[in-house]
């Protein structure tokens, strides 16, 4: 008698198990922690601005110490920020080539703040030591007009994210 009913409703039965293990699966899937995310994210960035800081305030004591050539002749020490100088709108040292900048400052770089350039974000300081410009940077995430297995659009891995994000 039960298994007649079971075959009477087997299709419902069955209708049922697939969902209920669809929406297990779902949940587990795409079950993202956003918020401790992004709290992680902002300690990360909090962190390598107050690297940014520290190591603007380095270069810009040397500057000021008449030490400018020196920084031709030794590597930098952080290679993770991105470290420009420029006198009279010349750029002179820099120790990097993941700026797209030219050998003259253009309008959007050097400045303060978030700065979308042609090959990602970045955050960057600027501190003027008289007829110098230091410009302290880090990657926040790369924005490349295409992608490939080369190119991705991801966080810099000092700042990842689990999850796509974009910067608006």
């Amino acid at each position: 008698m039960i298994i007649n009913g079971l075959k009477k409703y087997y299709l419902f039965v069955a209708a049922i198990a697939v969902s209920v293990t669809f929406a297990i699966y779902f949940f587990q899937v795409t079950s993202t922690d956003y918020i401790s995310s992004v709290e992680k994210f902002k300690a990360n960035f909090n962190s390598r601005e107050t690297q940014l800081d520290d190591y603007l305030a380095i270069k810009a004591n040397e500057i000021e110490d008449n030490k400018i050539h020196d920084q031709w002749t030794r590597p930098s020490d952080a290679s993770n920020i991105n470290i420009h100088v420029y006198r009279n709108d010349s750029l002179l040292f820099w120790n990097t080539n993941q700026l797209p900048i030219i050998r003259f400052a253009e309008i959007h770089f050097p400045a303060d703040g978030l700065l979308n350039l042609q090959n990602g974000w970045y955050y960057s300081k600027t501190k003027v030591i008289g007829d110098y410009l230091v410009c302290a940077s880090f990657l926040i995430k790369h924005d490349y007009a295409y992608e490939n297995k080369h190119l991705s659009n991801n966080f810099a891995k000092e700042l990842n994210l689990p999850f796509k994000a974009t910067i608006l």
